[in-house]
């Protein structure tokens, strides 16, 4: 039972508390933190207050670097007990990626996530990143989830890596955002061209040299036939293009006709937001620019 405050001050000083004191993980004492938060939120703003409340559309608010507080959403966490020396969750890089990167069975320790919401920029080609449901609206914002990692490796020594899944964002309705993901890549977090990173460097390019051809050819008969199909379907659905081993020892994957799914805004003011996804999982990040 949480104890009752009367302000939305204390409230999300309760709920942020709460949350850390439980290692990022939404429990019932975390939940109802939270929808007090939100409550009082609700009455600060009176009346028809909420009818009137749109956070969706208020871009300035939205746009900025926002760090996660909560647990990494990635599915197949590794049991609590294996949590890394410094108390981070862990996960194989294949379940972190939903398979699309290789080795899929290495370890990865989370350092942070970071959200980066900001004004949308053509590339070079004019690509306006446009999803399943035709042209974007001028109101798209690029929505970017950058996953800091340390990966672990056979010689005990941690490569400091990042996966940079980008998309975009746009208002639904007043409370919910729409987002689609069109790419994501997996690359170093070190220059490996740099003479103090050569260690580094040899570790990350043997680790990663052909390890997507190594690992399809290690599969079975079945297996190989069995990828092949999935891919070929996803290809024809989502137009996925799968990772490939390249020159440059990272990994991209891209879609070009991304689902869309959504992320309602719970709670937000200029420095937390908290928001559920879809799937339905609460998401808490705190801005840091």
């Amino acid at each position: 039972m949480v104890a009752a405050v009367n302000t939305k001050s204390d409230a999300k000083k309760t709920f942020k508390s709460l949350l850390i004191e439980h290692k990022g993980e939404i429990t019932p004492e975390v939940k109802e933190a939270l929808e007090n938060l939100v409550q009082l939120s609700a009455n600060e703003r009176g009346g028809d207050g909420d009818a009137e409340w749109s956070p969706a559309f208020d871009l300035k608010i939205n746009r900025g670097r926002w760090r996660s507080i909560t647990t990494p959403p990635f599915p197949g966490k590794l049991h609590d007990d294996d949590d890394d020396a410094d108390g981070r969750s862990r996960f194989t890089l294949g379940r972190m990626s939903f398979g699309m990167f290789k080795p899929t069975k290495i370890v990865c320790a989370v350092d942070e996530i970071i959200n980066i919401v900001e004004q949308l920029i053509k590339n070079e080609e004019g690509d306006n990143q446009q999803g399943r449901d035709g042209d974007i609206p001028a109101w798209t914002q690029s929505y970017i989830m950058e996953a800091l990692i340390d990966i672990e490796t056979s010689s005990s020594t941690k490569l400091p890596a990042r996966i940079v899944t980008c998309g975009v964002c746009w208002p639904q309705s007043p409370t919910r955002l729409g987002v689609t993901f069109n790419r994501g890549t997996l690359e170093p977090r070190f220059d490996l061209s740099s003479p103090e990173n050569v260690s580094l460097s040899a570790l990350w390019k043997e680790t990663f040299h052909n390890v997507i051809a190594k690992e399809a050819e290690a599969r079975s008969y079945l297996g190989k036939f069995g990828t092949y199909l999935m891919h070929l379907l996803m290809k024809g659905i989502i137009g996925l293009a799968v990772p490939m081993d390249s020159s440059d020892f990272t990994q991209t994957y891209s879609m070009e006709s991304p689902f869309a799914g959504h992320s309602d805004i719970l709670y937000i003011d200029e420095d937390l937001r908290v928001s559920r996804g879809n799937k339905g999982t609460i998401s808490v990040v705190e801005r840091i620019a």
